[in-house]
Parts: C-alpha cells; sequence; structure tokens
C-alpha cells in the first residue's frame, strides 16, 4: 500500500472512530482540521471542521456531523469510514502516527519554501537531503527535527530557516510526546482488562493487583516509558 493510500486509509478511520464511538474527546486538542488532507470528492479537512464545531456542545454523530457539514454525499461517506473501524481502543495511537506524518509534511514544505530562495549550492544541497531523510518513512521523523537545526548551522545556513524549524518542532513535538503517552496508557489498560478476562486465581489477582497501582501511577504521572510498557506486557505474558 501507498503511504498516500495508509494516509487516508489511516484518517478515515480516525474519523469513522469520532462519529461512531464518540471518541473525539480523546484528541481534542491534539489532532486540528489542518493535520487532515484536503481531499476530492470529499475533503477530511472539511469533515474534521465539522467535528471541532460541534465539539463540545453537541453530539458528535453521523446525523449532527452530516448536517453540520451540508454537503451532499457526505452521509454515505461518514458511514463508510465508521464501517473501517475495529477497535476504538487504538484511537490515540492512530492519532499519533497521523502527528507524525503531518510533521514529515510541515518539514519538506517548509525546506523546500527555503530552499526556493537564494541559497548557496551547499545549503541547497543539504535541505534537499533532510526532505530526502522526511521521504523515508523508516527514518524517525523527531530524530530529524532534533538534529537538522545542528545541521545547518554548522555549514552555515541562514539562522532564519533554523530558527523556523525550531519553531515548528516547539508546536509539534508536545503534542506527539502527549499523545504517544496516552497511547501506552490505553495499551496498558487494555493488557490489564484481557487479565481480567484470563482468570479469577490467586497468581492473576496478585498480577492484576501489581498493574493497577502501576496503572494508578501512570495515569497521575502522565506519561510511561517504552520500558515500563514492556515489563508490564510481560506480566500479562507470564499468564497466558
Amino acid at each position: 500500500m501507498k503511504i498516500e493510500d495508509t494516509r487516508t486509509h489511516l484518517e478515515q478511520v480516525i474519523i469513522g472512530t469520532c462519529v461512531l464511538e464518540g471518541g473525539y474527546d480523546r484528541i481534542a486538542g491534539v489532532l486540528t482540521n489542518r493535520n487532515f488532507s484536503q481531499m476530492e470528492p470529499y475533503n477530511h479537512q472539511v469533515i474534521f471542521k465539522g467535528i471541532e464545531a460541534l465539539y463540545p456542545n453537541r453530539p458528535v454523530d453521523l446525523i449532527t456531523l452530516t448536517h453540520e457539514i451540508k454537503q451532499p454525499g457526505y452521509a454515505s461517506y461518514l458511514a463508510h469510514c465508521s464501517s473501517l473501524v475495529s477497535r476504538s481502543c487504538h484511537l490515540r495511537y492512530h492519532a499519533f502516527l497521523l502527528l507524525q506524518m503531518s510533521m514529515r509534511d510541515a518539514m519538506i514544505n517548509l525546506l523546500s519554501k527555503a530552499g526556493g530562495k537564494h541559497v548557496n549550492n551547499t545549503t541547497q544541497a543539504a535541505l534537499q537531503e533532510i526532505i530526502d531523510e522526511c521521504l523515508d518513512h523508516s527514518n524517525d521523523i523527531l530524530g530529524i527535527y532534533e538534529t537538522a537545526p545542528a545541521y545547518l548551522r554548522k555549514i552555515g545556513t541562514d539562522e532564519s530557516i533554523v530558527l523556523e524549524i525550531q519553531e515548528l518542532d516547539n508546536a509539534l513535538r508536545e503534542k506527539v510526546k502527549a499523545v504517544k503517552s496516552q497511547a501506552h496508557i490505553d495499551s496498558l489498560i487494555q493488557n490489564l482488562t484481557s487479565l481480567n478476562e484470563i482468570g479469577t486465581d490467586i497468581k492473576s489477582r496478585l498480577c492484576l493487583s501489581h498493574l493497577t497501582d502501576a496503572i494508578k501511577l501512570i495515569v497521575i504521572k502522565g506519561s510511561v516509558s517504552d520500558d515500563a510498557l514492556m515489563a508490564i506486557q510481560g506480566i500479562r505474558g507470564k499468564l497466558i
């Protein structure tokens, strides 16, 4: 599947979850309509702008959103998006993926515009090198945002370009970190739920107690490390 098709499907699932499960409250303030594609004939930015307009004073569902958009054909398209939803508990992780895609697009657009200005050949080559890294989706976009400013400063790039990258990073990075942490918490809760379904023997109850304490601590702190997630999933694995 092409990256464009993957993104379209991801956006459809996010929209479908907001419509079908009322999931927008889990990603409010994280995603905006600008994170979505302007497609034809059904514009995802228009759809998500409608969701933003409804929340929190009116319900976000198929009927209210179709009425808010006021354009023909959207009712059947929103129903199609809803049909793609398998598990709404993955919404925050889907939002995390879409934010990463948005960060790639924003960096590429910024550097493309900078390259169109009067820059020397060295800077032009460096900008294209970073763009190529962004286009390779196996590269960590957060890592690119971290290393690009120092690299561009090293070769004497105009400071205004570097500052634009840093401003973009500051605007998006905290959102990415926040939604990733919440996605991890969702995963831990899933583990806890599945343990409840395994049984009620002493071993299970003891592990459930430890997991519950761990999740309470994580919720208070508002984040969870990858190592902590793996450790708690390991506890679950021993019970199955």
